[in-house]
């Protein structure tokens, strides 16, 4: 289910619901774009037998994250209200089919920083706590290596503990 109240029009974005409110969602073609760039780093890789697809879902969701951070940059830049707002749609369309295609505690974190770009605090702060929650300090497994590459893990976390504890 789409975790913000006021229904937001994310038609343009790939995004939409089924009849039962649950969220269904097609990649546009910017995202397309960033996945088959992502993926294109796999030709010719051995990957493991079965773990083809955990492989090829963790480097679609490192794309969309990436598009994601680079729709909220443009946003941050953007002075005109209306393409600033389409930006900030953008990256939360794209951190949220992140979120969905490969779960993990570090696309929360960005999601929830995109919701309070939005002005979403109230879907935000879950989003930090469950963050907080599901962080394991232990080392990453390779594959999370691969999502975690260049993100700084202790800053994420010091973020979203002085944004709760600041409520």
């Amino acid at each position: 289910m789409w975790p913000f109240r006021k229904k937001v029009d994310l038609s343009g974005q790939g995004f939409g619901t089924d009849t039962t409110g649950n969220p269904v969602f097609d990649f546009t073609a910017d995202e397309l774009r960033a996945i088959n760039n992502y993926l294109k780093m796999l030709e010719g890789k051995a990957i493991l037998k079965g773990w083809e697809d955990r492989v090829k879902n963790l480097t679609i969701a490192r794309a969309l994250s990436e598009y994601a951070q680079e729709q909220a940059f443009d946003a941050e830049q953007e002075s005109d209200s209306r393409k600033k707002q389409g930006f900030v749609n953008n990256a939360l369309s794209s951190a949220f089919k992140a979120c969905n295609v490969y779960p993990h505690p570090i696309l929360d974190y960005e999601l929830a920083c995109f919701s309070l770009m939005a002005g979403k605090k109230d879907v935000a702060i879950p989003l930090f706590r469950k963050f907080l929650s599901e962080h394991k300090p232990s080392q990453p497994n390779t594959l999370d290596s691969m999502l975690l590459q260049g993100r700084d893990i202790e800053k994420a976390l010091q973020h979203a503990k002085g944004l709760i504890g600041g409520l």
